[in-house]
């Protein structure tokens, strides 16, 4: 089975926040991966198979996500058993740009994978329900710029300072 990684930019409107959006479909050369710890936050729909998600140096146990999620940023590693049915749209988040998203504090998601109706609702199945039905990828990455622009807020004061600092690390 061929494995299709195709990456896109986002609009300037969405760069402040986001560093790239990506689609992987096909079987991954690895089944199970150790993914280790990288300052970037992670949005995946997935319309593909089950993900497991299991946590440092753990064989037995193990989260399954279906749908949608969001993966925090990790001082850990982690393992992800990829489905062989695997299609995924991703949304690279730069870790200065996630509040504007998510309204939370990123140590609300620290080493954690959380499910995304958890945190946006129904909107989480809009999104998937309606990268189901895209035409094509490079339609399915234009409506996951509408669909984030539209959850855009705006950001609390003194992120322009966060944003400097984390640029400077």
């Amino acid at each position: 089975m061929t494995y299709t990684y195709i990456r896109h930019i986002p609009s300037q409107l969405l760069n402040t926040y986001i560093d790239y959006f990506y689609y992987i479909d096909g079987a991954m050369p690895h089944p199970h991966e150790k993914i280790l710890p990288f300052p970037t936050l992670d949005l995946k729909i997935n319309l593909g198979g089950a993900f497991r998600v299991y946590e440092a140096d753990s064989t037995n146990q193990f989260e399954t996500f279906t749908d949608s999620w969001w993966v925090g940023l990790y001082d850990t590693h982690h393992s992800l058993e990829w489905p062989p049915d695997l299609k995924i749209f991703g949304v690279g988040i730069k870790p200065a740009g996630a509040y504007p998203f998510l309204q939370l504090p990123l140590s609300e998601r620290h080493n954690r994978v959380v499910p995304l109706d958890a945190i946006w609702g129904h909107f989480a199945d809009e999104i998937r329900e309606r990268l189901e039905v895209a035409p094509t990828i490079q339609a399915g990455f234009m409506l996951l710029e509408q669909l984030l622009l539209a959850r855009l807020c705006d950001a609390p004061l003194g992120w322009v300072v966060v944003q400097y600092a984390v640029s400077q690390m």
